[in-house]
């Protein structure tokens, strides 16, 4: 998988980076609410997708 700047068109979980030096990647569950997609993080703070001006990667898969 390859970063990417385009957001997440789909829920599921995603890995997210700021693209800031020295900051390291972080999981993001991004699901629909209200008709737009959100992410939340792990310390429950969530956001619009679309305010995000990161990089992602993912959808991820469940290992089988």
């Amino acid at each position: 998988m390859t970063w990417t700047t385009e957001k997440p068109t789909m829920p599921g979980w995603y890995w997210y980076w700021t693209g800031e030096q020295g900051k390291d990647p972080f999981m993001a569950r991004v699901f629909e609410f209200g008709g737009h997609l959100n992410a939340v993080w792990k310390d429950s703070r969530s956001e619009y997708v679309i305010n995000l001006p990161g990089q992602w990667q993912g959808p991820l898969k469940p290992e089988s």
